[in-house]
């Protein structure tokens, strides 16, 4: 018998007073799983708990045997997981600089006179050191 390797206990999740999720009980098996639904049905939302991009209002999750409620067991958790978002959120006012530097951070790359460097050598090598302190968009960047 195989041990879920994501399970969900009363989970919901509201933001403000629209009710996203509620009561979610889940046992995902490790697979192939697709989820299947309207828009507005909760589906991004559930993988953003999953993914620990969000915390639930309400109820237990537990990823890979672990709780993202405990910021070490969080942690091993996006160590472990992949999650690219449909769409990235590339926060206004970003310059290219800063959001890779970002991306750096959310990978543990904590010394900064490293991360610093590389963010320097990355922009250089694709052609965006001249651009690197404008304020930028994802649509900006991918259409370079």
């Amino acid at each position: 018998m195989t041990t879920a390797s994501i399970s969900m206990r009363g989970v919901g999740r509201m933001y403000g007073a629209t009710v996203a999720l509620a009561d979610v009980n889940l046992d995902l098996e490790p697979g192939v799983i697709g989820l299947l639904g309207p828009n507005g049905a909760g589906k991004t939302t559930l993988i953003r708990l999953l993914a620990t991009a969000l915390p639930p209002t309400g109820g237990a999750v537990r990823v890979l045997g672990r709780d993202p409620q405990v910021p070490a067991q969080r942690t091993d958790i996006r160590r472990r997981l992949g999650y690219l978002p449909q769409e990235v959120g590339f926060p206004r006012g970003f310059t290219a600089s800063a959001f890779i530097d970002y991306i750096g951070l959310l990978k543990e790359w904590a010394e900064p006179a490293a991360r610093h460097a590389e963010v320097r050598r990355v922009l250089d090598l694709v052609g965006l050191s001249d651009l690197a302190t404008k304020a930028a968009y994802v649509g900006w960047l991918m259409s370079r």
